[in-house]
């Protein structure tokens, strides 16, 4: 921690660009990491001041230096695109109780945070210029830099501007094995994925599923402090390598024209949001939650011509779970429970553990997922009641 502290001190003491950038995010990360704090009018005149100031600097050094910019500019680019766009934001309620997939890494703080897009695109069309993430010469900038593009390319549902630093199979070949009895999930998850689709982008997901599958398997491992358990750095930097490459797939949504591309997309979509459910949760304000929720519907609205509640009823009730808990608080919940309820799906499983070992050969994990899922077959449930009392 002293390290870091000289090493800031020393960029701040030699660069005015830096000073600005600086003093403008920790402002803005000291007002709006406080739950329940208010927001000081003395806090928010010093962000505008040197936000301000952190504009003039940069606009004459990008004049007067072009792509070659000094990093301490680019380091001000960066801030800009993640606080610049703040200054009506308040900081969450006292009484906020996050997971802890949601606070590592300060993602429920950074997520909250409008982007500045004009300065992000500028950001990376710079770096593309000299060589990308891995030419800079200032390997944590790189880093943090990649975890913001990951962050607000899944908020678009776009891919990322740039690559990994490290690939995910680099990471995960480093991943602590599983020792002593395995876990009964071990056995289940991620296999209702097999041989679904014939399509050349379904390959790449497999390798996903499997990864996804081991920090999913590690992430149960460290919840009961098991010895061979993953650190928490681990997993989150697997969980963000795996969705860096999620969101680099193939999107077929706008061309589906046989059984076997609706398939691949229900599995894409679902386990995207079985991302944002568990292992990737942002704020409900700012998270791609309708937007995922509304593809996942014309997704399986389009299941309908290729009968696949009759040809592959296990995928589409977890694909229907999936879009149903991600709908949670949105306009669009209603049309889930109407899908599970029209699907007949409920006349095979009655009883919800049966429902649960399905979900469980897909992406699911019980202790983390199950009242999510328990409220919205309880709906379905309800709704079949209420029109046979109308009846």
């Amino acid at each position: 921690m002293e390290d870091m502290k000289r090493h800031v001190m020393s960029r701040i003491l030699s660069s005015e660009t830096s000073l600005y950038a600086v003093v403008f995010a920790g402002a803005t990360y000291f007002a709006l990491r406080r739950p329940g704090a208010p927001v000081s009018q003395e806090n928010l005149m010093l962000r505008l001041n040197y936000k301000t100031r952190a504009l003039r600097k940069m606009s004459l050094e990008i004049e007067e230096l072009g792509p070659q910019v000094p990093n301490e500019t680019l380091y001000t680019m960066l801030s800009l695109a993640a606080f610049g766009a703040s200054e009506k934001l308040q900081p969450p309620s006292a009484d906020k109780d996050d997971h802890l997939l949601a606070v590592f890494h300060d993602l429920d703080f950074y997520c909250r945070l409008p982007c500045e897009w004009a300065h992000l695109r500028a950001l990376s069309h710079l770096l593309k210029q000299r060589g990308g993430l891995a030419a800079l010469n200032r390997p944590g900038f790189g880093i943090a830099l990649s975890l913001y593009d990951t962050l607000t390319s899944f908020q678009r549902l776009e891919s990322p501007a740039f690559p990994l630093l490290k690939s995910t199979k680099q990471l995960m070949s480093r991943w602590p094995m599983a020792e002593g009895n395995p876990s009964p999930l071990s056995t289940t998850l991620g296999t209702g994925f097999k041989g679904l689709s014939s399509v050349s982008a379904y390959a790449q997901f497999s390798f996903i599923v499997g990864f996804l599958s081991e920090t999913i398997l590690g992430w149960e491992r460290y919840q009961r402090s098991a010895p061979d358990a993953p650190i928490l750095c681990q997993i989150a930097q697997a969980r963000n390598a795996i969705l860096h490459d999620l969101l680099c797939l193939p999107d077929l949504s706008e061309s589906v024209h046989s059984p076997e591309e609706c398939l691949y997309e229900l599995c894409r979509l679902g386990t995207l949001c079985f991302k944002l459910i568990f292992l990737y949760p942002l704020s409900r304000s700012n998270g791609p939650y309708d937007a995922l929720a509304k593809r996942m519907m014309v997704m399986l609205d389009i299941t309908s011509s290729f009968r696949l509640w009759s040809t592959h009823p296990d995928l589409m009730l977890w694909a229907t779970f999936m879009g149903g808990i991600v709908s949670k608080e949105t306009p669009f919940r209603y049309w889930f429970v109407e899908e599970l309820n029209s699907s007949g799906i409920k006349h095979t499983m009655i009883a919800w553990p049966r429902v649960s070992n399905v979900l469980a050969s897909f992406f699911w994990l019980n202790d983390e997922c199950d009242a999510d899922g328990i409220c919205l077959w309880r709906e379905t449930w309800e709704l079949t009641q209420s029109r046979a009392v109308s009846i």
